[in-house]
């Protein structure tokens, strides 16, 4: 039986449609990509990564399969 990865796993759920939004934080998505907080800031200005604003606090969110089409449609 194969291993994967979380992303790998998160990839195949998504495209299984057994998950159909993931919303990632700021944090996860550092740990995920392995950036900072300013190389978010630049990708989010840039129009590189979408995201969404869902509370009064101004807390910013990303849509896991949109963030993954954009990331491979951009490579």
């Amino acid at each position: 039986m194969k291993k994967y990865t979380e992303k790998e796993l998160l990839r195949v759920m998504i495209k299984e449609h057994k998950i159909q939004t993931i919303y990632l934080d700021n944090s996860q998505m550092k740990q995920l990509f392995n950036v900072c907080d300013r190389t978010l800031l630049r990708w989010r200005n840039a129009g590189k990564l979408p995201y969404e604003r869902h509370d009064k606090k101004g807390k910013i969110y990303y849509k896991l399969h949109e963030v993954m089409n954009k990331m491979q449609s951009s490579s």
